[in-house]
C-alpha cells in the first residue's frame, strides 16, 4: 500500500511539474490531457490486482469448501489418536503398578484401524522390559482383556534400551 501511494504521489507530481514548463497554445490542452490520463492510469492500476485477487478468492473459496467437507473426518481421527494415546500411557501405568517386578517397565501399544464411527482399537501388544519380564504374561493377558476388551499380544524385552 505505501509503494502504491508513492507511485500515485510521483505521477501527480511529476504532472503538475509538466504542466508547469508546458509551453502555452494548443499544445499544452494535449499535454495537460496526456498528464491527466497517467493520473488515472496510476489510480486504476491496482484496480487490476484486486480484481484478479477476487478471481483468486472465488477459487480458493471452492477449494476450502471441499477441505471443510474433510474437517470433521480429520478433527475426528485427531481426537481419537490423541484418546489412543491417552488410553495407552493409562494403561501402562496400570500394568507397572500391578505387575512390575524389580526394575523394568511396560510399553503399551495400541493397533487401531479406521472405520465409519472413528477409530477402532483391535489388538494391543504389551512388551515387558527388563524386571517386568518377571510377570505371568497369561496373568496380563486376562488383566488387559477384562480393562480394554481386546486382545493383547505380549513382546519380551530382556533389556531397557531407555537406561542405556
Amino acid at each position: 500500500m505505501r509503494e502504491y501511494l508513492l507511485i500515485l504521489f510521483g505521477v501527480c507530481v511529476l504532472a503538475a511539474i509538466v504542466r508547469v514548463i508546458s509551453p502555452d497554445g494548443v499544445m499544452k490542452n494535449y499535454i495537460e490531457l496526456i498528464c491527466a490520463l497517467c493520473v488515472i492510469a496510476a489510480i486504476a492500476a491496482p484496480l487490476s490486482q484486486i480484481l484478479s485477487e477476487i478471481g483468486d478468492v472465488d477459487i480458493s473459496i471452492s477449494e476450502n469448501q471441499t477441505n471443510m467437507e474433510n474437517y470433521n473426518e480429520i478433527y475426528n481421527l485427531y481426537l481419537a489418536e490423541g484418546s489412543l494415546d491417552d488410553a495407552e500411557r493409562i494403561l501402562e501405568q496400570e500394568l507397572e503398578a500391578v505387575f512390575l517386578q524389580g526394575s523394568g517397565g511396560v510399553d503399551v501399544n495400541a493397533r487401531a484401524q479406521t472405520c465409519e464411527d472413528g477409530v477402532k482399537v483391535v489388538g494391543i501388544d504389551v512388551t515387558l522390559i527388563g524386571g517386568a519380564v518377571l510377570a505371568d504374561p497369561e496373568a496380563v493377558i486376562e488383566y488387559v482383556l477384562a480393562r480394554t476388551g481386546v486382545e493383547c499380544q505380549i513382546i519380551y524385552e530382556l533389556y531397557d534400551e531407555k537406561q542405556k
